[in-house]
């Protein structure tokens, strides 16, 4: 009888989706090494997994044993980017792994050194490889990029890809497998900019433009109904909310009830104190964010106005070749 109990303390080396994907690509020898596969994921991880289709032509079968050495030792998992130099007829391939098998890594996404990127499973050797630096994993996912693709670290293999306009609501996936939850900004060249975001138990980010890194790293997915509710109720738990008709981050209820008073800076630079009438001018001041609930925020506003327009009169001239913008 195999004692899987023993093992369950152990250092395990694969991520849980890694697991479930290797697992579809192979047969278990014997029904007792089924089991013991089942029995040992189900105790270790709580999941049920699914082996190789009887309609597949291809597949490894594996015991027990051979399931417990691939479980625990040490490789790339999946998502990860690779690199081999001096391998086979090319001089260097940069690989996004699909998952390892028994004996390959399969990867899911290969740039050449020629620049051809081939988006099929291949085969490549367990060792001879390397993690990729930043610059490389950059190379390949600008790759993709170029194709229309992105890696979906949901699926683990290239999926068409998605470019979220200003304002949606929107999961994140990161390169090292993190995920969040925010509202999209802008694209600043290869930057992606976000207006908030969520992640993890970190506390909620927000501001004008937060920078989450390159935008050829990350995968955007929509949000559903439920997810969107969560992230707006976890910025207003901060005191913010997010207007999507004038697309910012504001002061949570920063709009007055009717006849209630409000701030604004007049034409003669002046905070004052105004009504609210819902009248086309108090509409205008808050599509344009000159509208403040008290006097202090109006004279803060106001003093960053005046610094903004001073450094704005100070730009170098565009045929100077002096000056710097600070």
């Amino acid at each position: 009888m195999i004692n899987i109990f023993n093992v369950i303390s152990e250092n395990c080396s694969k991520t849980i989706e890694h697991i479930v994907i290797f697992l579809k690509s192979v047969r278990a020898s014997q029904e007792v090494d089924e089991l013991a596969i089942r029995q040992l994921c189900y105790q270790m991880f709580s999941i049920k997994i699914l082996f190789a289709p009887k309609s597949a032509k291809k597949f490894d079968t594996i015991t027990f044993q051979d399931f417990k050495k691939w479980l625990y030792t040490q490789s790339p998992n999946n998502g990860d980017v690779v690199t081999y130099e001096n391998c086979s007829s090319t001089q260097k391939m940069i690989s996004i792994v699909h998952f390892v098998g028994l004996h390959n890594i399969i990867s899911g996404a290969t740039l050449y050194e020629n620049g051809d990127i081939i988006t099929s499973d291949t085969k490549l050797p367990l060792d001879k490889h390397r993690s990729s630096t930043n610059e490389e994993t950059q190379l390949i996912h600008q790759a993709l990029s170029s194709k229309g693709l992105e890696w979906s670290y949901e699926y683990s293999k290239p999926v068409e890809k998605y470019t979220p306009v200003s304002g949606s609501y929107v999961r994140v996936t990161f390169s090292d497998g993190s995920v969040g939850a925010g509202v999209f900004g802008w694209r600043d060249g290869d930057d992606a900019i976000m207006m908030c975001i969520k992640k993890g138990d970190e506390p909620i980010q927000y501001g004008f433009g937060i920078n989450i890194g390159n935008i050829h790293q990350v995968v955007f997915k929509t949000l559903d109904a439920i997810e969107k509710k969560t992230l707006l109720a976890q910025l207003n738990d901060a005191g913010k909310d997010w207007n999507p008709h004038v697309r910012r981050i504001e002061e949570l209820n920063l709009r007055v009830k009717k006849g209630r008073p409000y701030y604004c800076i007049n034409d003669r630079m002046y905070v004052v104190k105004v009504h609210e009438s819902l009248s086309t001018l108090d509409n205008r001041r808050y599509a344009n964010g000159n509208y403040f609930k008290t006097k202090e925020d109006g004279m803060e506003a106001l003093s960053r106005a005046i610094h903004a327009i001073k450094k704005f009169h100070a730009r170098p001239n565009p045929d100077s070749t002096g000056g710097s913008i600070v």
